[in-house]
């Protein structure tokens, strides 16, 4: 037998790991979950604007879908929030029907209407903007 083999004192076997290995392990398990971790926030925010601007598109529509058919088409602007905070923005305008490629018309009148929402009254920028041109009729 060997003076190494007895006492274990001039170990050169691997049976174990050291204190560096350890550290450099924890290390790299650390940026790893770091990233990870940056990875599900980043979802979770890409998540919720989208929600957000869903949200704002089927506001927008309804409140599009609204003119025409139960509300007025009268030239002018108007705002106003929904009952969960967004806040909507309308521009009627008349247009010439020729600028759209259409005839004149004598019966009726042709209007854009703009609709934009925003997520909150303290929005610059709005979610969605949405256009559509409306007829109506020509009064006497």
């Amino acid at each position: 037998m060997s003076a190494n083999s007895v006492g274990g004192a001039g170990r050169t076997g691997g049976g174990g790991f050291t204190l560096i290995e350890v550290v450099v392990a924890v290390l790299v398990l650390a940026l790893s979950m770091s990233a990870i971790l940056q990875l599900i926030a980043d979802g979770l925010g890409a998540t919720r604007r989208a929600e957000i601007r869903a949200t704002a598109a089927l506001l927008a529509q309804s409140r599009l879908a609204a003119i025409g058919a139960g509300l007025p088409i009268a030239p002018g602007q108007a705002e106003d929030s929904f009952d969960n905070g967004y806040v909507w923005r309308e521009t009627i305008e008349p247009i010439d029907a020729r600028d759209v490629g259409a005839a004149q018309m004598s019966q009726a009148a042709l209007y854009r209407v703009t609709v934009s929402v925003y997520s909150g009254p303290d929005r610059a920028e709005p979610e969605i903007i949405l256009d559509s041109l409306r007829l109506a009729p020509v009064e006497p």
